[in-house]
């Protein structure tokens, strides 16, 4: 209990010694009507306690029979004393009323801190092969829209793990989307306005092709040379202890990727597949034929693969992989993060709470001393 006080006191000293630095020239409110309305009340109060002092008599016993000596009575010192408190009262009030308001400055301040957090790059197959149908769908959605909305999914089951994460699309040459950031909010609505694709714009709705020049087919191991560049460059993935890549594909790949699994090896890389099936139409119309083809498993040289650099393979297709991911997310090592701040805007309401709080202990402090000493008694 004396430890928590202790703290709560060095705060409160602390937010003081800050109030007093204050450029008020500097300081804006948020809500500055508010202000102006709290002002009309706490005026009209005061000015109604005026009013009633003069207006009402106070009681008195002038036919007591006896005569209170000038020595005797209170002084203006003694007066003086009582109104202190009441005039630092009404200085709270006006700082009570300030600090409702939301006080803020806007000043640019670079902060530091370290946090825990895991590291994860999605890696999106945009390719003209991620355009075919989803074997598990039943509106004919596209492996490409599937392969966004899955990435939604778990990063909506992830919002507050403070995750750093990058996301990026391939095919032949890979395009990044988002680079590593813990803002997971802000990571999500990249993700949701992301492209689907890379290629063949016309097959997609507006806004959801990159039209990245010469990217068609699904050159893994490009891209892979390309994120390995990027993690060579990033401070941040240079400090985790582990990073997390989750292909998320239909696995057609082209060129093998053996080199580069090793290579993203040696730099504490775990590469997971997210397999999404797909169909093959032989017609242009898109209804299914004779000729539709399934690729409904991933290639086993590739799967492999994967298993051999401690990966693992989740198929959409099953309801519960989306759970089994963020459950294997969440059991995987976390890093210590260093991450620096960039604010604009300092709000200053605990600083200005902290002033009232002080301010409203030594007045109650002050009169109940002068309650006990100056006061007369019978």
């Amino acid at each position: 209990m004396v430890d928590k006080l202790t703290v709560l006191w060095e705060l409160l000293k602390g937010n003081v010694a800050k109030f007093l630095e204050i450029d008020f020239n500097s300081v804006r409110y948020e809500n500055a009507g508010l202000a102006v309305w709290f002002g009309y009340a706490l005026a009209a109060v005061v000015f109604a306690k005026i009013v009633l002092d003069i207006a009402v008599k106070k009681p008195a016993r002038t036919d007591s029979g006896y005569v209170i000596k000038t020595r005797h009575k209170q002084g203006f010192a003694v007066r003086f004393g009582y109104f202190i408190p009441k005039l630092a009262l009404l200085c709270v009030a006006v700082l009570a009323i300030r600090t409702l308001t939301g006080p803020f400055i806007n000043e640019f301040r670079e902060t530091e801190e370290t946090i825990e957090s895991r590291t994860i790059i999605f890696l999106v197959d945009g390719s003209s092969s991620m355009l075919e149908i989803f074997l598990g769908s039943k509106d004919k959605e596209s492996k490409a829209e599937i392969g966004n909305k899955i990435v939604l999914d778990l990063l909506r089951s992830r919002l507050g793990k403070k995750d750093r994460a990058s996301y990026w699309l391939f095919a032949s040459n890979p395009y990044p989307v988002q680079g590593f950031t813990t803002n997971d909010q802000m990571f999500y609505i990249q993700v949701d306005d992301a492209p689907w694709a890379v290629s063949s714009c016309s097959k997609l709705p507006p806004g959801r092709c990159a039209n990245v020049k010469d990217s068609s087919g699904t050159a893994l191991n490009i891209a892979l040379q390309r994120l390995i560049i990027y993690i060579d460059e990033d401070e941040g993935a240079g400090m985790a202890s582990q990073i997390y890549l989750f292909i998320v594909s239909d696995a057609e790949v082209y060129g093998d990727p053996e080199n580069e699994l090793k290579s993203i090896q040696t730099r504490n890389v775990v590469p997971h597949l997210v397999f999404i099936a797909g169909k093959k139409f032989a017609g242009d119309d898109g209804q299914e034929g004779d000729s539709t083809q399934m690729s409904a498993k991933p290639p086993a040289s590739f799967v492999r693969q994967i298993h051999r650099y401690g990966g693992k393979v989740f198929d959409v297709r099953d309801e519960d992989s989306i759970p089994r991911l963020s459950d294997e997310i969440e059991n995987l090592e976390t890093s210590l993060v260093r991450l620096k701040k960039y604010t604009w805007k300092v709000g200053l309401f605990q600083i200005f709470l902290s002033l009232v709080l002080v301010v409203t202990f030594f007045i109650t402090i002050a009169a109940l001393l002068m309650e006990k000493f100056w006061t007369t008694e019978p």
